[in-house]
């Protein structure tokens, strides 16, 4: 890439990260100025602890096989593959888990994507093929 090319594409991803910084402020301002609490972590609420267990446990219960996938886009939350294990030690043995460190939470790339259709095929011809 010519010189010139790259500090065009660093020029456009600076304005870029300053406008949706600019844009994120402003609705965090807006919001702290109507005294509301800003919405929870991509717009999903998780549900309390005993609850989720007490739901994972009367799925398993009755044989429902779980296979968690988690992606690691959340790394501040979720971050290695046992995390589920540490919330819930309980499960352990009883719903299978898989983690892909570098996929976003959508396998929008094609490696991500190979990989996590090898892994649900797998687990699906080890417990219903």
């Amino acid at each position: 890439m010519a010189k010139r090319g790259r500090r065009a594409l660093v020029r456009w991803g600076l304005s870029l990260a300053e406008r949706r910084l600019r844009e994120t402020a402003a609705r965090l301002a807006r919001l702290v100025g109507r005294g509301a609490d800003p919405p929870p972590s991509g717009g999903r609420e998780t549900p309390p602890v005993a609850i989720h267990r007490a739901q994972l446990t009367a799925l398993v219960d009755r044989g429902v096989r779980i296979l968690a996938i988690f992606s690691g886009i959340h790394e501040l939350r979720y971050n290695h593959a046992d995390q589920l294990f540490e919330v819930f030690p309980e499960l352990r043995g009883r719903v299978d888990r898989a983690y892909f460190a570098d996929a976003n939470h959508t396998f929008t790339e094609l490696a991500a994507q190979v990989e996590l259709i090898d892994t649900v095929a797998r687990w699906m011809a080890r417990h219903h093929g």
